[in-house]
């Protein structure tokens, strides 16, 4: 399979997602609250990633199906749902104090849970199964919707 500049693109973004989280933390008793949700965040960034792998992913599962593109597309996706899982949600700042917690674990279970879906997805597309992935693929972006409704400003 040859390796396309998306996916080289996508593992550069997120080496450098993961060059500046741990440049933004402080070395000791370091959250995932620590990284700010701004404009040009390390949560945009990894959103992005996903994002603009889940267009190449719906382009790739059309007709007959781009199975060598949908590949490069997972593993995208993937990149960018593993990042993000570490960060705050920009929702969380509106959460009373006693209750994050509790939020900041929900969002990181929707992300472990969208993980799997993007793994099952994966397996799917290499076994060649073009239906199936379509549906997975919809599970997928329900995970976004429901993720986008509860954590996303």
């Amino acid at each position: 399979m040859k390796v396309s500049s998306p996916l080289i693109l996508g593992l550069l973004l997120l080496t450098g997602l993961l060059a500046q989280l741990t440049s933004a933390r402080p070395t000791k008793s370091a959250t995932f609250q620590d990284v700010e949700a701004t404009e040009e965040s390390p949560l945009i960034i990894a959103m992005e990633l996903l994002h603009d792998n889940e267009r190449v992913m719906k382009k790739a599962l059309k007709g007959d199906g781009d199975f060598a593109q949908a590949l490069v597309a997972v593993v995208g996706m993937q990149a960018g749902a593993q990042a993000a899982k570490l960060l705050t949600p920009p929702m969380a700042e509106t959460v009373d104090a006693a209750k994050r917690p509790e939020f900041l674990k929900g969002f990181r279970l929707q992300m472990i849970a969208m993980s799997q879906d993007l793994l099952s997805l994966e397996r799917l597309l290499l076994e060649g199964k073009l239906e199936e992935s379509r549906a997975m693929f919809q599970k997928v972006r329900d995970h976004e919707g429901a993720g986008h409704e509860r954590y996303a400003e």
